[in-house]
């Protein structure tokens, strides 16, 4: 019987019977080059609706037992990858499709209840969105599910989503489409052609790592006596309700769009501030070099492993006073904290930290066709981002952290200079409040605690989104007419 309590491995006999009652890409990402994600709204009619899901699931969905098999079918071939589909529900679906409400995911603090568009009507992690109101269009209308496509090949998945969107049409399902494509930037060697952002740095590094495989992998190359990547089942699966041994996964999802030349501008003007060159300074930003080199010292074993293997020990000022070398404010120490917490938080412990972090699935959208180019007229301001998507056993482990990057007093407690400011790449200021610029390190030979104050924020805008589940696959087969 495979634990939750623990990583799962694929070397156990049962693990591949667990795999395929559970949907792929919660607890490993599919990583396919193109993405398709169908956002649908029901009619009244919800017999034709769930069993056009049953037949989906029995058809089309990928397990997470056929996405181990696709992996090493790719690994042995050289690739492409197969087509890949999952599927998810809102809660206002589930209500839509008429599922009784013993039956409905239960989170704990009732965001999912909620939804994205209420999430500060729960009163806990308040978080900075903009108002529904301002939201792309169609998000502004409830969601009752999103069907997630992914191909290496994208004229095959331009045909599916045709498809799917004709058959879905039929039903009377309304829909729309967003698209992601991976964005990719050659760094030379040993680094060579990574996955980027669109600020320019390299995503998708430090994920959590649930299969045993996969963390024998990641000490081997990357080194762990600094870092555990280890983490139980249990951060990403929780147990459905009603269901013998089922599990899925809540899953957040976000358009992010991000004012590439703002924050080009931003660290510009902080270089000159700092004495830095501009990437010197974005770093101080991200908490890593655009190649996902880390600020805090560390190396690797393999040298083109990416760098992970590094905690915040040695830049651990105390309480109240700025850091040295990466700043409380940098994305990956905020969004990370590895050990800060139980330094600067009343009451904080590693156990809750690390029971805190999500696992991240996001890709870019927009197009780029002078991504190499840096002149100001090649930086877009508006149409590229990153289409957010994590999945968690409760969704306050995405909320506590939205919540944190838009706080900008968090982890310090009291007046300046007790303060860090808002995270410096995704924080948001709320409507009309008063921000404080964050405290940065300045290398003065005659004042080794010297800080420069300079106000980063808002260099991303939140379009829309929505609070998911990703069902068991036997409960998503089981769905007929009512």
């Amino acid at each position: 019987m495979v634990e939750l309590n623990k990583p799962i491995d694929f070397k156990d006999p049962a693990a591949p019977d667990f795999l395929a009652r559970i949907q792929g890409n919660m607890i490993k990402g599919h990583g396919r080059d193109h993405t398709a994600h169908l956002f649908l709204r029901f009619p009244a009619a919800a017999g034709p609706v769930r069993s056009w899901i049953a037949r989906f699931a029995d058809g089309q969905l990928t397990t997470g037992d056929e996405q181990r098999r696709q992996t090493d079918a790719f690994r042995a071939n050289k690739g492409p990858g197969q087509p890949f589909a999952n599927f998810l529900l809102s809660h206002a679906g589930y209500r839509a499709l008429e599922i009784p409400p013993e039956r409905i995911p239960n989170d704990p603090l009732g965001f999912f209840q909620a939804g994205l568009k209420q999430h500060n009507s729960v009163d806990q992690d308040q978080i900075n969105d903009p108002d529904p109101s301002a939201w792309e269009a169609g998000y502004r209308n409830d969601i009752h599910a999103m069907v997630l496509l992914a191909d290496d090949i994208r004229i095959r998945l331009d045909q599916t989503v045709a498809r799917i969107v004709g058959d879905l049409q039929t039903l009377g399902v309304q829909s729309f489409v967003e698209r992601g494509d991976k964005l990719r930037f050659d760094f030379g060697p040993p680094r060579g052609l990574l996955d980027i952002e669109h600020f320019g740095h390299q995503d998708g590094i430090s994920n959590p790592r649930v299969i045993v495989e996969d963390i024998e992998k990641e000490v081997k190359n990357r080194g762990a006596d600094l870092w555990d990547p280890s983490a139980p089942l249990n951060l990403v699966l929780t147990k459905e309700p009603g269901g013998e041994e089922a599990y899925g996964s809540y899953m957040v999802f976000r358009k992010l769009e991000q004012n590439v030349r703002a924050f080009t501008a931003a660290k510009k003007a902080l270089a000159t501030l700092l004495r830095l060159d501009p990437d010197g300074a974005a770093a101080l930003m991200v908490g890593r070099h655009r190649d996902g080199t880390p600020v805090i010292p560390t190396s690797t074993l393999a040298p083109d492993a990416d760098p992970n293997n590094f905690n915040y020990r040695e830049d651990a000022p105390p309480r109240g006073t700025p850091a040295r070398v990466c700043p409380f404010h940098a994305h990956i120490r905020r969004s990370n904290p590895r050990g800060d917490i139980a330094r600067y938080v009343p009451n904080g412990s590693d156990d809750f930290e690390r029971r805190m972090r999500i696992m991240r699935q996001g890709i870019t959208y927009g197009d780029r066709p002078h991504l190499y180019d840096t002149e100001p007229w090649a930086l877009p301001e508006r149409g590229v981002g990153l289409l957010f998507m994590s999945f968690q056993a409760d969704l306050r482990q995405f909320a506590i952290q939205q919540a944190g990057s838009d706080d900008d007093t968090f982890p310090f407690v009291g007046p300046p200079p007790a303060f860090s400011g808002l995270e410096s790449v995704i924080g948001q200021a709320a409507s009309g409040a008063t921000v404080r610029p964050q405290p940065w390190p300045y290398r003065d030979p005659n004042d080794p605690a010297a800080v420069r104050e300079y106000k980063m924020m808002n260099f991303v805008k939140m379009l829309g989104g929505e609070y998911l589940f990703a069902p068991s696959v036997p409960f998503l087969q089981s769905l007929g007419p009512v």
